[in-house]
């Protein structure tokens, strides 16, 4: 019953986080803060718990960004058939590793990072070649390649802080991390709000700029008609 309630409360905070995506700076890009409580959740109960949690959160996405419901079933799907297939392998990982007595907290956050990288590229590859088909073309690489980037290195730092949170989780119980979620939380959607404000604060004054732009073009535009009009009546 416990890890039941604690894969559930994992799963919703993941879908609650899902409504604030944090945007990349400069860029078009963005990524889901509950990705980092997906990781958690696939390093304390497994890839099976991980998945229903990514279906979950890419679900609200898709249903905030898309009002088509081949997207809105699409996307999860994949999103939980790259998190059950990447996930799988690192619980492998970190049991082969335990096994043989390399299990320390340097390994599990180098191997989070790891994951949270090759989960990214199996969900945006998988995302590029649907695309693709629906245009009858072949699959690219650079599909995958093409949109790394930045999103790829915030998906690894994803995974760091996850494994933090988990290492102390399994160090200090779990009020501690109870009490670090919350905390997390506020964090993400402080970030949130904060770049939604400087994408206002940018439109406002791209607005500004256009408006003194086609000012100045008025202006310019009389002042040229006035000069005409006197050498009209100068002749």
């Amino acid at each position: 019953p416990v890890a039941l309630a604690q894969v559930l409360a994992g799963i919703a905070v993941a879908m609650v986080a899902g409504f604030f995506p944090v945007r990349i700076g400069r860029s078009k890009s963005s990524f889901a803060a509950g990705e980092v409580f997906i990781f958690l959740l696939l390093l304390m109960h497994g890839p099976a718990a991980a998945t229903l949690a990514a279906g979950a959160e890419t679900m609200v996405g898709a249903l905030r960004s898309s009002r088509r419901w081949t997207s809105r079933i699409a996307s999860p799907t994949l999103s939980a058939l790259a998190m059950f297939c990447c996930g799988s392998l690192l619980d492998a990982l970190l049991h082969s590793l335990q096994q043989r007595g390399l299990t320390n907290p340097g390994l599990t956050v180098v191997a989070a990072m790891l994951f949270t990288l090759l989960y990214f590229s199996a969900n945006s590859m998988l995302v590029a070649t649907v695309l693709r088909l629906k245009r009858n073309e072949q699959p690219q690489l650079g599909d995958m390649l093409g949109v790394f980037g930045w999103v790829g290195i915030a998906f690894a730092g994803s995974g760091a802080v996850a494994a933090l949170l988990f290492i102390t989780y399994r160090q200090t119980g779990f009020g501690v991390l109870a009490a670090v979620v919350p905390i997390m939380a506020m964090l993400l959607a402080t970030l949130h709000y904060h770049n939604r404000q400087q994408e206002a604060n940018e439109a406002m004054r791209a607005a500004a700029e256009e408006a003194a732009a086609h000012q100045a073009y008025a202006t310019l535009h009389a002042a040229d008609a006035q000069h005409a009009r006197k050498k009209v009546v100068a002749a």
